[in-house]
């Protein structure tokens, strides 16, 4: 049994560890809550409006319309306005309404996790219009892309039939890796429960 004393100097160690580890997780705040995905362009106000704004009026070929708006829904603060990409820290382009991936950050995503490089993820979901994909360091939203929905999809993109196959590739393997993970897991579990009988 530890003594307070050894047990004080652990709990510090502790927290130590978990504070190094917030620091190494945590983005950096330098005041700058919105980058324009197409120039230099940033706004340290944490305002959607001024984004959609700036590209409408430097990036007006850049603007589209979100499928995750809903017909007859008005949204109030973007009324009138068009959706554009906002580029995140780690460089993601991502839906300024939805905060989906783009399309291209999707499949650099995929070719990493199909090639088996380290740190990159690609999860399916019950929903079949979601997928999650990761790129190594992106601990949430906020750091990068995590998630991408089918209606930023283009099907006229000329390798449309070249990312379908990457797609369901990707597919294939999560699931391949899913069962992996489960298989160790229960083998783990079995052996515990062998070694430590309760």
């Amino acid at each position: 049994m530890m003594t307070r004393e050894e047990a004080c100097k652990a709990l510090e160690a502790a927290e130590a560890e978990l504070a190094a580890l917030k620091a190494k997780h945590e983005p950096k705040d330098d005041g700058v809550r919105f980058h324009c995905a197409h120039c230099d362009w940033k706004t340290p106000r944490r305002n959607i409006v001024d984004l959609a704004r700036h590209v409408n009026e430097a990036h007006p070929s850049e603007t589209f319309l979100c499928g995750r708006r809903s017909p007859g829904l008005s949204d109030r603060v973007m009324e009138g306005m068009p959706d554009c990409w906002e580029k995140m820290p780690n460089g993601d382009k991502v839906c300024l309404h939805c905060g989906s991936l783009s399309e291209a950050d999707l499949f650099d995503i995929i070719e990493h996790y199909i090639a088996g490089d380290a740190g990159y993820r690609f999860e399916t979901t019950d929903k079949g219009y979601k997928v999650y994909a990761q790129r190594p360091g992106v601990m949430n939203a906020g750091d990068g892309g995590i998630k991408f929905y089918g209606h930023h999809a283009d099907q006229t993109h000329p390798d449309f039939q070249k990312r379908t196959a990457l797609f369901e590739q990707a597919i294939k393997k999560s699931v391949t890796d899913f069962k992996a993970m489960m298989q160790g897991q229960r083998a783990e579990f079995k052996k515990n429960s062998t070694e430590n009988p309760t």
